[in-house]
């Protein structure tokens, strides 16, 4: 089974229910009754905020990009999370989702 990578920062309660999704949709899916592996990278929402009320929004696509890239060699594609924005790369032999 391959690995999905998920770069969060809104908090837990927000990680829950994306894990819950995903193994939703995995499960409606495959219908084998297994669970994907998933890895979660938390980042620091607070630092994430500072740089954009900062208007250093450069400064945030380095940090997410370097966060995405610390989580990069330990999955097989990544489904980065932000409050207002989806970024998604998944290999074809997976079930979309």
């Amino acid at each position: 089974m391959k690995t999905l990578g998920i770069v969060g920062g809104i908090g837990p309660e927000s990680t829950v229910d994306y894990d819950r999704s995903l193994i939703r949709i995995w499960r409606e899916r495959t219908m084998d009754g297994s669970v994907p592996s998933i890895l979660v990278n938390s980042i620091d929402l607070k630092k994430m905020l500072d740089l954009i009320a900062a208007n250093k929004l450069s400064d945030v696509t380095a940090y997410l990009s370097g966060e995405i890239e610390r989580l990069a060699p330990m999955s097989d594609c990544l489904r980065q999370i932000l409050p207002t924005l989806f970024l998604t790369s998944f290999n074809a032999d997976r079930p979309s989702l």
